[in-house]
């Protein structure tokens, strides 16, 4: 699950994990002020993996981070 999380200068996304199908749009986001931890990784639109991001099934298999944000 991918949340965003505003920094007040700019939008990360954040990846919470995997969320099984039938708990997908029932997983509240995060309310007030949160810390988080981890690697940043940069947008890499082409990926390293053989299929290609479908925005239409919400399915994405690489970083497109200028995708994902529309």
């Amino acid at each position: 699950m991918l949340t965003p999380l505003d920094t007040g200068k700019f939008t990360l996304l954040v990846n919470r994990g995997f969320v099984p199908p039938e708990l997908r749009g029932k997983v509240a986001a995060p309310e007030g002020e949160v810390s988080v931890e981890g690697l940043l990784r940069v947008t890499e639109p082409g990926g390293g993996f053989l299929r290609s991001n479908d925005p239409a099934q919400d399915r994405w298999y690489s970083r497109d981070v200028a995708a994902i944000a529309s």
